[in-house]
């Protein structure tokens, strides 16, 4: 097995339990995040320790401040700092950012459909056209790691 591989298993499984339930579990995560600890140290000794290290605080590094502010929940947190124990810090940061960028995207369907229907004179109806509405950041976590591996720039490990 492989980091790609991992991450993929370990997306998958999120956002199974992420769009059903709204909730990444803590035993997901932590698994995962031990994995790609253990992996890398047995792969590469205490380099591959450090390595793993630094990916997952660049992961908690990028969400902080969104998760304090109210902007992503704590299993995202997680999830992406699970992620960067397998893939490191500069893999990581490109995966965030390209989830940032389908998040943001994700996020101007509802706020465009909403307006719309404002102009329109509709009442907006279900969670999804309100632009308070959440959506599972998994997703967009998820996507911005497919962007990463269709850039080709597959994780080594």
């Amino acid at each position: 097995m492989n980091s790609a591989w991992a991450c993929a298993a370990l997306f998958t499984a999120a956002l199974c339990t992420d769009l059903q339930e709204r909730v990444i579990p803590n035993t997901l995560t932590l698994s995962a995040a031990l994995g790609g600890l253990a992996f890398h140290t047995l792969q590469s000794g205490a380099p591959g320790a450090l390595w793993s290290v630094q990916g997952a605080l660049t992961g908690l590094a990028c969400l902080f401040i969104p998760f304090v502010l109210g902007g992503v929940g704590g299993g995202d947190v997680k999830l992406l700092v699970a992620t960067g124990t397998w893939v490191g810090a500069y893999a990581l940061f490109s995966i965030f950012l390209y989830g940032a960028m389908a998040g943001g995207t994700m996020a101007l369907v509802p706020y465009v459909k909403h307006q719309k229907e404002r102009r329109c004179g509709n009442k907006p109806a279900g969670p999804w056209t309100r632009p308070s509405a959440t959506m599972p950041y998994s997703l967009a976590m998820a996507a911005g790691y497919a962007a990463y591996l269709l850039m080709g720039k597959v994780p080594l490990g």
